[in-house]
């Protein structure tokens, strides 16, 4: 099919298709925004965060063991509430955003560095020397390797975050636990209990009020469902369409079958078309959504929002030519014929 023998069905379908691709791609950005933003506002603790409170250990916790155990899970104590943190983690998580410089690597833990990371609005006294910036932390020196900060103010901005090896743990307080699945969270908290229990301590699970990505999925089911609502009508409007388009081609669907061709080949022909529409739509919508991000009026999160708009068009093209396909199948081609 060239796209000069298009009919006005087909300009229309691909114009669906399309839409249904900026939609999804807004629909994804959106969400995408909101959450990162909901997450800055908690201080980058996620939705599966969770809070062990321990307490009177007989003697400090074993944080190289500790450490060695844990997989993809990052581990934080807090020093002075949520803004001042001890940290250290293991394989691969996600970390916070910087306005310059770098956050922790894992070779920057127990080799007897004593490392920083500081809120873009923090403001201890900062020294320089050949290069590195340098601050005073219970009167003793750490390099500052990295600010954190977004593009907008939040906790992130007011936060101090020490390699956990570098500070005396003391014995109880409050541990954030959080990493890359519930799995391997679940399993670096069960770590931290067994460390409190043979350091002869005690510990508590803390529910914290729902906050960050949980407020924010009970807020956004309403947005969830108006995108919903609107590929839906983008589906029946997409049915109506290929029903009229079915009128125009089932004479060509008849003479396939005089013609000898099996109901498998006349499918696969229809699928091409189909598909074939759907990528010319996926692309405009696509281009379209890529124009409006060059003039910053919206913007697309990564490029996972691109391959979940994909195949959210991919699907939806073949849901609309289930309908008059089962029904170019079920009619003899008599009927197709003399209708």
């Amino acid at each position: 099919m060239r796209f000069k023998e298009f009919t006005s069905e087909e300009y229309t379908m691909s114009a669906l298709f399309a839409a249904v691709a900026f939609l999804s791609l807004i629909f994804a950005g959106y969400i995408s925004d909101t959450y990162y933003k909901e997450k800055l506002s908690q201080g980058y603790y996620g939705s599966n965060t969770v809070y062990i409170k321990v307490n009177d250990p007989s003697k400090q916790l074993d944080q190289k063991s500790l450490y060695a155990g844990i997989k993809d899970a990052i581990i934080f104590q807090e020093l002075a509430g949520e803004r001042v943190r001890a940290v250290f983690f293991r394989g691969d998580i996600e970390p916070p955003p910087l306005l310059k410089g770098r956050f922790f690597q894992e070779d920057d833990f127990f080799r007897g560095k004593k490392l920083v990371v500081i809120g873009n609005a923090y403001n201890p006294i900062v020294t320089e020397r050949k290069g590195h910036d340098y601050i005073i932390i219970n009167q003793e020196e750490y390099e500052v390797i990295g600010y954190l900060g977004g593009n907008e103010i939040s906790k992130l901005d007011y936060m101090l975050m020490v390699n956990a090896d570098a500070i005396d743990p003391g014995y109880g307080g409050v541990y954030a636990i959080d990493g890359n699945s519930k799995q391997n969270i679940a399993a670096a908290a069960q770590l931290l209990k067994n460390q409190v229990e043979k350091a002869g301590g005690s510990y508590l699970v803390i529910e914290r009020e729902p906050r960050g990505i949980k407020r924010l999925m009970k807020n956004e089911h309403a947005n969830a469902l108006l995108f919903f609502v609107l590929i839906s009508t983008f589906l029946l409007s997409s049915v109506a369409v290929n029903l009229s388009l079915y009128e125009k081609t089932k004479r060509e669907i008849a003479i396939q079958r005089l013609l000898g061709f099996s109901s498998k080949t006349i499918v696969g022909q229809i699928l091409r078309d189909y598909i074939f529409l759907a990528h010319v739509g996926f692309f405009l919508g696509l281009s379209v959504a890529l124009f409006l991000v060059s003039y910053n009026k919206i913007h697309l999160s990564n490029s996972l929002a691109v391959i979940a708009s994909y195949f959210v068009v991919i699907l939806f093209g073949l849901l609309v030519i289930i309908l008059p396909t089962m029904q170019a199948l079920h009619n003899q081609t008599r009927e197709l014929l003399s209708e």
